[in-house]
């Protein structure tokens, strides 16, 4: 009878028969990784937990900063080209805030209407 083929993935697998096996030391290594996999996957759990707690409950803080950051990053275009053409940089952010106040109380309106 000749050798069966062993299959690659028993090839490195710990066995009594193998020099330097310890049971202790194979248990340790499987727990240590087990831990490392535990803590890892903890640490994102609870960063996710966390997060989820926070924007809720830091909604009323957080959504009027989102329209602001929003307004000011749609503005910006708007006060350099008025700052390009001779305008000082209070007039521009005034002019362009009194733009969107316009647009808002007409847009509005026009929803009233309808």
């Amino acid at each position: 009878m000749g050798q069966e083929a062993i299959p690659w993935y028993l090839l490195h697998s710990l066995d009594a028969e193998q020099p330097g096996f310890s049971p202790g030391k194979f248990a340790g290594r499987l727990a240590f990784f087990l831990a490392a996999g535990a803590i890892t996957f903890n640490k994102y759990l609870l960063i996710s937990v966390l997060l989820s707690f926070l924007l809720y409950y830091g909604k009323a803080l957080f959504v009027p900063m989102m329209y602001g950051l929003f307004s000011a990053i749609v503005l910006y275009p708007i006060c350099c080209w008025l700052q390009q053409h001779h305008c000082s940089k209070t007039f521009a952010i005034t002019l362009s805030l009194l733009l969107v106040a316009i647009l808002f109380v007409a847009w509005y309106g026009w929803w009233l209407c309808n």
